[in-house]
């Protein structure tokens, strides 16, 4: 039976009732018979004033009376309601260890009480500090004591010992309300209950019409005595709580509303949509937001989850704009890529993915074909955007360099120190500088301000940068010569330590979790807080492009990534683990792995960390190896025009090729070269005469001068050969057309950025060193054979005419270049600069029969030439002799091994020197 509670009436006498008048007899065990209790009705119904009943002066008066309420003291608790002159209206007998507020808020609305005691109370002081504050705050209701009971003769009153309420405090009243009560006679009491009962119907009819809770119906209320209002008062406080009521009810409704609508259409992650509508929780809006918000969500069909509040602030930049669920993203996803929706979860990933470059995974499926045509487009918009504010720069720079004396140091190291204080000086310090520049370096300058000042607006709308300089300038750490030329050469290697030590740094921040984490924004570096020293470079169009190219690079992925974290997202198996978790991971991880490659973040592989010492020992190592073969290897350099010439000719074929060539020599042929720099790239020429370059990097480029031409010319020749008549007539090329003959190009060539995940990490650069060039055509080779026996199988032959053409054109190679080549390299001896170029020229020409050696896979070159270094120290430490000449071993060993190609490739001829007698202890 639900215990409702004890009313004691005085402390003699006592009762059974509720608070609104209806008499029970309730007990704690199943219904018997027992001799009823006389019942009295309530006090407010009295024709006595409220003085007859018993008061409470202390806790020992407390103690005494509650001793007389039989009750199971071991597990119940009492609660004692008086009035505002601290007399009893009623005892409530309730668990010891659940203290109801709510329960004790009715109750004690319905006695008139405003102060409350609870006795043998058994929970602990936290509880009873919540219960004491709520109900002081939200319902002006006072808990004047708490008391524990020892032992029938013992108790501990908290407020005789000054915990949680004023120490030594007695029991009192409101004084100003007993000396109020106490003017009334006892005619006037009547009347005044009377008129009290009446109100407290109406207000109880209100509650009812409305459907209030007790606890909505007691925050309008308030702390308020309807008995000592005047009618007028009464009546404008009636008609206020009718309207809040009403208020309170629509807004009840709304909210029931709001929640039905989610529920019925079973809508999730609700609250990501409600936070980037930056709106209150649901219990906190205005009716308005509730109304606008249930409008929102009745837009969407039943079962839509919305995504992450980070997608949905980011969606909106990307070709996804508008979409919310995954339902949306997952529909716009399809029409995209052209395939019904249902067929997007045929889209799975693979363990070779990994080792796939770019043209190669978008001929798997047509949704790795999207992603890679995505952000090569990106790319080469952002490319065309660098290229053409740099040629303004470089331009620039150049006339102001000239403009002003110069010696041979300046001209080979060049600086820009006033431009640099220009720019970094306020108005009065602008002028005062600009008396010591010419009109070309302030018209640098001004440019330069200018550009900065487009590129921080982007990064402050999109809160890239909190704070920022007005007059400021990039600053980039300068590089080794200009490090030399300003200090010394020790300084000069120790910012080389220092600046690898930075990168490393940089990588650490998500180091191993390239899979795991995908910012949706590209990470830029110069957005960081600087900590240590830096003396930045003085060069002012090697700091500006350094920061261009890393801020149009942003803006690229920035436009990106976003939508392919949706795609990777919605493409996810929903499929969950008992622990919540994604059960098939791999689709997303390999997007964000694919992702974090192309914004320069490659995964680990065995433990290997980008940035750290193993990482950095491996790229030096493959750099010095690079350097002591190709660098000014002029017989390879000239050949590799030969292997670029075979491998278009394969994809073009003859007239394409030929047309390429000769329109490749035209006015309009070159007008477009210089358009589309950003898909052919820069030629040799043009970046050897860039102002942001000193001598050492014009040296270093001019090393490989011969390999970056070949590459280049193959690509203007491959661009021209493939327009069409009103692509060439035009002089117009789309960016969509840029982007499918890039991913074309890659069948049979490198194409620079489009790496696999494995391939760009310094292990797959260092397996891969001297073999990239082979990947391609193998692949391409392999996959036509394979296309091809499938179209015979099913009797498609016209679907793979384009695999027919490229393995004619490829036996076509093989069968001139062989026949010419085996007739002009039969001295397999001549090691003769003619020799080696005719020999290099022949094997490079055959690429696509080279590609199938199996050998060239097999060896590593930076594990060559330690083999070959530890051999030769060997033989040094052994004093191993020739056989047939004078000398030792290891010698020549150690200069065949050390001794780069570009001595090597100039044979000069030796005199013969005559045989010296050998001592015994050498035979």
């Amino acid at each position: 039976i639900k215990f409702k509670g004890h009313i004691v009436i005085n402390d003699t006498k006592f009762g059974f009732i509720n608070p609104w008048g209806n008499t029970h007899i309730l007990s704690h065990t199943e219904p018997v018979k027992i001799k009823q209790v006389p019942v009295y009705t309530k006090y407010i119904e009295w024709y006595t004033q409220k003085e007859a009943l018993t008061a409470l002066k202390s806790p020992a008066e407390l103690f005494e009376l509650i001793k007389g309420v039989n009750t199971d003291w071991e597990h119940n608790s009492a609660i004692i309601y008086l009035n505002n002159q601290l007399r009893i209206t009623g005892v409530e007998i309730v668990p010891a260890k659940n203290i109801n507020q709510e329960n004790i808020v009715i109750m004690a609305s319905g006695l008139r009480s405003k102060n409350v005691i609870i006795a043998n109370i058994k929970i602990d002081e936290r509880e009873i500090i919540d219960i004491k504050n709520n109900l002081d705050t939200a319902f002006g209701i006072r808990l004047l004591d708490v008391v524990k009971f020892k032992s029938p003769k013992n108790y501990i009153s908290y407020s005789d010992e000054g915990r949680l309420f004023e120490e030594g405090a007695k029991y009192s009243g409101k004084k100003k309300l007993f000396e109020e009560s106490a003017r009334y006679s006892t005619n006037e009491w009547k009347t005044l209950i009377a008129r009290t009962e009446k109100r407290n119907q109406m207000i109880k009819a209100v509650k009812d019409y409305f459907k209030l809770t007790p606890k909505e119906f007691y925050r309008i209320l308030g702390n308020r005595d309807m008995g000592l209002m005047s009618e007028r008062e009464f009546s404008g406080f009636l008609e206020g709580l009718e309207n809040q009521a009403a208020l309170l009810a629509e807004r009840r409704q709304l909210i029931h509303q709001l929640k039905f609508t989610i529920f019925v259409n079973e809508l999730t992650k609700v609250d990501n949509l409600r936070k980037v509508m930056h709106l209150p929780t649901i219990k906190n809006m205005s009716n308005s937001q509730l109304i606008n918000f249930d409008n929102i969500l009745n837009q969407y069909q039943i079962g839509d989850e919305f995504l992450s509040v980070r997608k949905l602030e980011m969606v909106d930049r990307t070709d996804l704009k508008g979409a919310k669920t995954i339902r949306e993203a997952r529909e716009k996803l399809a029409k995209k890529i052209n395939i019904p929706v249902e067929n997007l979860t045929r889209i799975k990933v693979t363990e070779l993915d990994k080792y796939r470059y770019d043209t190669a995974l978008a001929e798997k499926n047509v949704f790795y074909k999207m992603m890679i045509d995505e952000v090569n487009k990106a790319f080469l918009n952002a490319e065309a955007r660098f290229l053409q504010v740099e040629t303004k720069v470089n331009k620039l720079v150049s006339l102001a360099r000239k403009s002003k004396k110069r010696n041979i140091v300046d001209v080979l190291i060049p600086t820009d120190k006033l431009i640099f204080k220009y720019l970094e000086s306020d108005n009065a310090g602008k002028l005062k500088l600009a008396q010591n520049m010419t009109p070309a370096e302030i018209k640098a300058a001004k440019y330069i301000r200018e550009k900065y000042a487009e590129m921080r607006d982007y990064l402050i709308q999109f809160e890239v940068l909190k704070r920022y300089i007005s007059n400021y300038t990039v600053h980039i750490r300068r590089g080794f010569l200009e490090t030399w030329r300003s200090d010394n050469l020790l300084k000069a290697f120790k910012e080389i330590f220092t600046k690898y030590r930075f990168e490393e740094a940089k990588f650490n921040i998500l180091d191993g979790q390239t899979g795991e984490i995908l910012p949706l924004e590209k990470f830029f570096q110069y957005s960081m807080h600087r900590t240590g020293a830096l003396k930045p470079t003085q060069n002012i169009a090697k700091a500006f492009t350094s920061y261009l190219q890393a801020f149009e690079k942003k803006c690229a992925l920035d436009s990106i990534v976003p939508e392919l974290d949706i795609y990777a997202y919605v493409l996810t198996p929903k499929v969950k683990t008992p622990r919540g978790l994604d059960f098939d991971r791999s689709f997303k991880k390999f997007i964000r792995e694919w992702i974090n490659t192309k914004k320069g973040r490659t995964a680990g592989i065995v433990g290997i960390k980008q940035g750290g010492k193993i990482d950095t020992a491996l790229r030096a190592g493959k750099m010095f190896t690079v350097l002591h073969d190709l660098a000014l290897n002029i017989p390879v350099g000239l050949a590799s025009r030969y292997g670029e010439t075979s491998m278009n000719y394969i994809m073009l074929g003859s007239k394409k090729q030929t047309l390429g060539s000769i329109r490749k020599l035209s006015k309009k042929g070159k007008r477009i070269l210089a358009k589309y720099q950003n898909f052919t790239g820069k030629t040799a020429w043009d970046s050897l005469s860039e102002a942001s370059k000193d001598i050492g990097d014009k040296f270093m480029e001019g090393m490989f001068f011969l390999f970056r031409n070949a590459s280049t010319s193959a690509n203007q020749t491959f661009l021209l050969g493939s327009l069409s008549p009103l692509e060439w007539k035009t002089e117009t090329v789309s960016i969509k057309r840029l982007t499918d003959l890039k991913r074309e190009m890659g069948r049979y060539r490198v194409v620079q950025g489009s790496e696999s995940i494995v391939g760009k990490t310094s292990v797959g650069k260092l397996w891969t060193q001297y073999k990239t060039w082979a990947i391609p055509p193998l692949r391409t080779t392999i996959k036509n054979i394979n296309d091809i026996s499938v179209a015979l199988k099913t009797k498609q032959i016209k679907q793979t005419s384009r695999q027919f053409a490229e393995l004619f054109r490829s036996m076509i190679v093989i069968a001139v270049v062989g026949l010419v080549g085996g007739a002009i390299t039969r001295d397999k001896n001549d090691k003769s600069f003619t020799g080696l170029l005719l020999k290099k020229a022949y094997r490079d020409a055959m690429s696509i029969i080279g590609a199938f050696d199996p050998t060239i896979y097999s060896g590593v070159r930076l594990l060559n030439f330690l083999e070959d270094l530890t051999k030769s120290i060997k033989q040094i430490v052994r004093l191993e002799t020739y056989k047939t000449k004078d000398g030792l071993k290891g010698i020549g060993t150690l200069k065949r091994t050390l001794i780069p190609q570009a001595i090597k490739q100039f044979k000069f001829p030796q005199k013969k020197k005559e045989k010296e007698k050998k001592y015994s202890w050498q035979e």
